[in-house]
């Protein structure tokens, strides 16, 4: 996830110390970013529910990346 990280901020312009890695608050503050994401895509996935197609599977795929 770090380079992936990494690589979107350097295209955001942002410039850090190292570019390998990243601090502990660069990194919580990409992980908050992260989490908020999922969720909102999970939420979406729910509030577009149709019975029968799956749609809150989908959605619960969807958050359980997080503990990946």
């Amino acid at each position: 996830m770090n380079e992936r990280i990494l690589e979107i901020a350097k295209q955001a312009g942002l410039k850090f110390p190292s570019e390998t890695e990243l601090s502990p608050q660069e990194k919580k503050f990409a992980e908050l970013v992260i989490a908020a994401e999922r969720e909102a895509c999970a939420n979406v996935v729910e509030q577009a529910g149709i019975d029968g197609y799956g749609t809150l599977a989908a959605a619960a795929m969807i958050r359980v990346r997080r503990e990946k």
